[in-house]
């Protein structure tokens, strides 16, 4: 996930950049969703001191790291959306400077 805070600076595109990490984001909350849905599960068969067969199942619960994994997901989710955003609203104010400087000759810059 820090990887992915880190590349926005190497993409030269806002819209790709955006779409890949809220890409990344939704599968990372997906994997942890399925890990919560279906648990991993371990069985053991053994044998105690005395001879007897002995076995069990341990089935792992989530570690309060799923609330940081939780977190992190959302936040590359928001700040996929807000690139996106970012990147609508500067092809607006693009479009809308290229449209006045060909209407009244006028070149203000926003």
């Amino acid at each position: 996930m820090l990887t992915a805070a880190v590349t926005v600076w190497l993409v030269r595109s806002l819209v790709i950049w955006s779409a890949a990490v809220t890409a990344l984001g939704a599968l990372a909350l997906i994997r942890l969703i399925t890990m919560i849905g279906d648990p991993p599960r371990i069985m053991w068969d053994g044998a105690a001191d005395d001879g007897s067969r002995a076995s069990a199942e341990v089935v792992a619960v989530p570690a309060p790291g799923a609330l940081l994994w939780t977190a992190g997901s959302l936040c590359l989710i928001a700040a996929g959306i807000c690139g996106l955003v970012e990147q609508r609203r500067r092809n607006r104010r693009r479009h809308n400077w290229h449209n006045r400087l060909s209407v009244d000759g006028s070149g203000d810059q926003p």
